[in-house]
């Protein structure tokens, strides 16, 4: 999936508000992240949907605002796709310390500014 400028820039400084960890109907694990931009130029609301994840590790604590994107890595690694939401640098290689990622064999993007989700996938 190559995200296109737009939702990488609607990424960065987001908000996560809810995550949705499931097995979908063809016994794979998803997760669904949805954030909300805290840009005005760019889409309000994006649904991050992540498929046949092969490895997650979230963590959080009340001493931390949930869940602010200061910063994230996106990336292809061997035939999966790699996301951090706190990752430990902004190289384009996967680090140990990286912190609150999704590793899977899928990724799609919805897109809503009003009340309907747009599924927007990449191939």
């Amino acid at each position: 999936m190559e995200m296109n400028d737009l939702i990488k820039e609607a990424i960065w400084d987001a908000k996560i508000y809810r995550f949705s960890v499931y097995e979908d109907n063809s016994g794979h694990l998803s997760i669904d992240v949805f954030l909300e931009s805290q840009r005005p130029d760019h889409p309000k609301y994006l649904k991050l949907l992540f498929k046949d994840v092969k490895e997650y590790a979230f963590s959080w604590t009340d001493k931390y605002y949930f869940y602010y994107i200061g910063s994230y890595k996106y990336l292809r690694h061997n035939s999966l796709y790699y996301m951090s939401f706190d990752p430990d640098n902004e190289d384009d290689a996967i680090s140990e310390n990286d912190g609150d990622f999704i590793l899977c064999s899928k990724v799609d993007v919805c897109i809503n500014d009003a009340k309907f989700w747009f599924l927007h996938s990449f191939r």
